[in-house]
């Protein structure tokens, strides 16, 4: 798929969804939080409804969350509902067991019998239109989920999958997946790129912080592509982080 195609379907999934869901994987580094606040703030800023999952996220990283609204450090509970129709019998009485991996409900009526038409058992729907996953290799990270989430998800919307790692399954609707990028960062700034968004300075300057925790403060696995990022960011009036906040934040070595 090109360039082009990618963004076209970037455009036609963003621009249908109302809420959308930003998940990360579970305690995401600075540089992977950063470009999710990122997104957050782009999409918020286009009226979207936008909900950030940052699973098991540490809370020293928690500061660079700051002032972002609906942020969950775990994902929502699937809640299965087992619904039993005993109208005319009544119930005397419920057990269950579970026991080698499996849930037995005991249903005692008080008159009749209960058949297998009588049971009905109903799987929540994610409330969003757009699920976005960062640095999320497979369906199956996402524990909380059913494994067959995703699957499921893109009868109702769409998911985004961004990740660098080569060990991405390229489960979404639409994979922003490149194995070569080093920073998160700079798969966000190209995904913003596509939608033809202009950058605001806030965004660049969240950017430019994961980039130099990423980078330990452009000392640590840089090439000419990350300097190039980085006068990029520049550009948009991004700001680079003091070298306080850069103490307070860098916790990824």
């Amino acid at each position: 798929m090109t360039d082009k195609d990618i963004s076209l379907q970037l455009k036609e999934y963003v621009g249908k969804a109302r809420k959308v869901y930003i998940v990360t994987g579970k305690n995401p580094d600075i540089d992977v939080l950063c470009s999710a606040v990122c997104l957050h703030d782009e999409f918020t800023l286009r009226d979207k409804e936008v909900t950030l999952f940052a699973p098991e996220l540490q809370e020293e990283r928690e500061k660079v969350l700051f002032g972002v609204e609906n942020l969950f450090t775990y994902l929502p509970e699937q809640r299965t509902t087992v619904k039993v129709n005993v109208e005319g019998r009544g119930v005397k009485k419920v057990n269950y067991e579970l026991k080698d991996n499996s849930l037995s409900f005991y249903i005692t009526p008080r008159e009749g019998q209960i058949y297998r038409e009588d049971v009905n058992v109903y799987t929540p729907k994610l409330k969003a239109d757009l699920v976005i996953t960062l640095g999320v290799q497979k369906p199956e990270n996402l524990t909380q989920w059913p494994h067959t989430w995703a699957q499921e998800f893109e009868q109702e919307g769409a998911v985004i999958n961004i990740d660098n790692s080569p060990h991405n399954t390229l489960f979404g609707s639409s994979d922003v997946v490149e194995p070569t990028a080093k920073t998160m960062v700079q798969l966000i700034k190209d995904v913003i790129q596509k939608l033809e968004w202009n950058m605001s300075a806030d965004s660049a300057s969240i950017l430019m912080q994961g980039l130099v925790s990423k980078t330990k403060q452009f000392t640590h696995n840089v090439d000419p592509e990350i300097f190039s990022l980085a006068a990029y960011l520049m550009s948009k009036k991004g700001k680079v982080p003091s070298k306080k906040v850069k103490e307070d934040v860098d916790l990824d070595g």
